[in-house]
């Protein structure tokens, strides 16, 4: 998700040189996809980009918290990922394409922002991806223990972080489902004050936890088990 002010700061973005491509809605509200200056754009219809494409190379990481994001990769080789919300699937398409050998686990709430992301932000189609469509909180829930090198947690609504994410409980339940030397990775659009329960909680579970700024004002914070 990239916070207004960046968005406002690009110099080609102007209401008069976007083209909406496509809209749907479900019980959760819009989802919209839109093009400027060579992006594809998804949106839940706010002020927020939720994912964005380059249409020349779907590869391109364009916001610097999801190539923040990757850098768990110094520290952990994956055969097996969760990633927790799939947007318009720009991580899943790195992640697919650069990580060969692994299996990844795709957990999206919204039936309609996976069809968007299928039909219009080219996520691939392989046996070594799954994607279940239910609640993240169902799902890391009821998933086998100790079955996930790396968790990518970016669950967000049209205006804010999914609040789930935020809570003692899904850090817990995420330290469940991590092998014995896995990681937990979370982009913040803001980060708790280091003395908030949450984080306490966070430094409890986790010996190593490591926070990445991006020039977009969001935060990374990388958990290892």
């Amino acid at each position: 998700i990239l916070p207004l002010e960046d968005l406002i700061a690009r110099p080609s973005l102007t209401f008069g040189r976007e083209n909406e491509i496509y809209r749907t809605e479900d019980s959760l509200g819009p989802v919209v996809v839109r093009e400027y200056g060579g992006l594809r754009i998804l949106s839940f219809d706010s002020h927020f980009e939720q994912s964005a494409m380059r249409v020349d190379n779907p590869l391109a990481l364009v916001h610097e918290y999801t190539r923040a994001m990757l850098l768990v990769f110094l520290f952990k080789e994956p055969q097996q990922i969760t990633l927790l919300g799939l947007g318009g699937g720009s991580l899943l398409r790195v992640l697919h394409n650069h990580c060969t050998k692994t299996n990844i686990q795709v957990v999206e709430l919204r039936k309609s922002v996976i069809r968007v992301a299928l039909d219009h932000f080219s996520i691939p189609i392989d046996d070594r991806i799954i994607i279940h469509n239910c609640n993240g909180i169902d799902y890391i829930d009821e998933v086998e223990r100790n079955s996930s090198d790396i968790v990518f947690a970016d669950m967000y609504q049209a205006y804010s972080m999914e609040e789930f994410q935020s809570t003692s409980r899904f850090l817990e339940q995420c330290w469940q489902l991590l092998t014995a030397d896995g990681w937990l990775v979370i982009n913040f659009h803001r980060l708790p004050e280091f003395d908030h329960p949450y984080m306490e909680r966070m430094c409890d579970l986790f010996p190593e936890v490591l926070c990445c700024r991006t020039n977009g004002g969001n935060y990374v914070v990388m958990c290892g088990k």
